[in-house]
């Protein structure tokens, strides 16, 4: 996955859509709102979209903390959790 990350945008996009379209499908939705077919289509692009960018700055965020890390232990890397032990 760090050669090829548009695996993992990918994927991203695929659990917006099936999660986006299960929500707006879901019988007791249906029967409350009666959304018309361009508004399930507008949630499918919305958690598409909101997936895809919620990923990419939980990407950023754990890079610049492990960068973070590296830089604080003087270039050294650094594990945490129970493997360091």
């Amino acid at each position: 996955m760090d050669r090829y990350p548009i695996i993992l945008q990918a994927g991203a996009a695929v659990f917006g859509k099936v999660g986006g379209e299960m929500m707006i499908t879901d019988p007791w939705v249906h029967g409350l709102l009666n959304p018309p077919k361009w508004a399930e289509y507008a949630s499918m692009v919305f958690f598409v979209v909101f997936v895809c960018v919620l990923s990419r700055f939980l990407l950023k965020c754990a890079s610049a903390k492990c960068a973070t890390r590296t830089a604080a232990a003087g270039g050294e890397f650094v594990v945490d959790g129970p493997e360091a032990a």
